[in-house]
C-alpha cells in the first residue's frame, strides 16, 4: 500500500464515520511529540561522565520541553527547549531535503517501505511472521524425523514416510503463502512520491513518515546557548537518519 492509496483509503473511513460514535485514541497533535530527543549533557551514571540526556521531549505551550526535566527535576536534567513551530517547520523540510537525496533503489527507501507497510497494514506482517514461523517449525520437524529415523533408528520407514510427507505438506504450503504475503504487500515508493505524500499528509501520518526515516535515537535537540540564542535551530538538530 502507497501512502496515496493509505491516505484516500483515510479520506473515505472518515467521509463514513459520523464523529457523534467515533472513539479512538487522539490523533498526535505534534510532530516532535517523543521523536525529539532532548541533547543536554548529564551524568547519567554517577561517575561523572557527561553523555546527551535523550529524553523525549512533548510540547507544552507552544515549547518542546525536556520530559525528564519536567518529571524529574533541573538537578537531574537542565533540559532543552525549542519553539515547536520553529523547529518542526525546520524537520520537515529537513525530511524532504533528505528523502528527495536518496536514489529511488537505494537500499534506505527500501526500508522505509517496509516499515510504511509495518504502520499501515499490521495484520499482513503478523500474518508474515506467523507463517514463517510455522514455516522454521516444520523445518525443524523434518530434521528432527531424519535424525530419529537415520541415526537413531527409533521408526521404520513406512512411519517415517508419513510422519516426513506430512511435514513436507506443510512446508510446501507455508512457502507458498510467505511468497504470496511477500508480493502483495511491497510498496515501489519513489522519494518525489513521499514528498508528496509528506505535503499531502496529516499530522499523524507526518509522524509516521518522519518515524520510517530515523533509527532508534530519533533527533537530538541540543539546547541554545542563552536566551535568544541565533543559531540556526538546525545547526542544534543531529538526525539519526537509517
Amino acid at each position: 500500500m502507497t501512502p496515496d492509496e493509505w491516505f484516500r483509503i483515510k479520506a473515505l473511513i472518515a467521509e463514513r464515520t459520523d464523529a457523534r460514535w467515533a472513539r479512538g485514541k487522539p490523533e498526535a497533535k505534534y510532530l516532535g511529540t517523543s521523536i525529539y530527543r532532548c541533547g543536554r549533557m548529564r551524568d547519567k551514571t554517577g561517575t561523572g561522565r557527561l553523555d546527551p540526556c535523550g529524553g523525549p521531549m512533548s510540547q507544552r505551550g507552544g515549547r518542546y520541553r525536556c520530559e525528564v526535566r519536567q518529571t524529574r527535576g533541573r538537578s537531574v536534567c537542565e533540559g532543552s527547549m525549542t519553539l515547536a513551530g520553529r523547529i518542526d517547520h525546520a524537520v520537515g523540510h529537513a525530511w524532504i531535503d533528505h528523502i528527495t537525496a536518496l536514489e529511488p533503489d537505494a537500499p534506505v527507501i527500501a526500508e522505509i517501505a517496509r516499515r510504511w507497510i509495518a504502520f499501515t497494514d499490521p495484520e499482513t506482517q503478523a500474518k508474515k511472521k506467523e507463517t514463517q514461523r510455522a514455516l522454521e517449525a516444520a523445518q525443524k520437524r523434518v530434521e528432527k524425523l531424519e535424525e530419529d529415523f537415520y541415526v537413531y533408528g527409533k521408526m521404520d520407514e513406512g512411519r517415517f514416510e508419513e510422519l516426513s510427507e506430512g511435514q513436507r505438506a506443510v512446508i510446501e504450503n507455508a512457502t507458498a503463502m510467505v511468497e504470496s504475503l511477500a508480493s502483495e504487500g511491497e510498496p515501489v515508493l519513489h522519494p518525489d512520491a513521499l514528498k508528496e505524500a509528506w505535503e499531502g499528509a496529516d499530522m499523524v501520518d507526518k509522524r509516521m513518515l518522519l518515524k520510517c526515516a530515523l533509527g532508534a535515537e530519533g533527533i537530538t535537540v541540543r539546547p541554545a546557548s542563552r536566551q535568544g540564542d541565533p543559531t540556526p535551530i538546525l545547526e542544534r538538530l543531529e538526525f539519526d537518519w537509517l
